[in-house]
């Protein structure tokens, strides 16, 4: 669809965002849309640290696959 509206660059009008990191790598092979890698916590505390907590501390796709870092180790 993309490919027919010819947004396929990276001056398209379309950005993909994923929390996940394994669909964006497969994503970049295929596209030269921009890809954009989403965050997620637990919280943020009062001194402005992020709170990582499961569910929220990694990508659901490092949790499937037994890898332990999490969006702090992306950041």
């Amino acid at each position: 669809m993309l490919e027919a509206a010819g947004w396929t660059g990276k001056t398209a009008p379309v950005v993909i965002q994923s929390f996940e990191v394994a669909n964006l790598k497969y994503l970049r092979s295929r596209t030269g849309v921009r890809l954009v890698q989403l965050f997620d916590a637990e919280d943020v505390d009062t001194d402005g640290h992020v709170v990582l907590a499961a569910p929220y501390a990694q990508p659901y796709d490092f949790v499937v696959t037994g890898d332990t870092r999490t969006y702090k180790d992306l950041a």
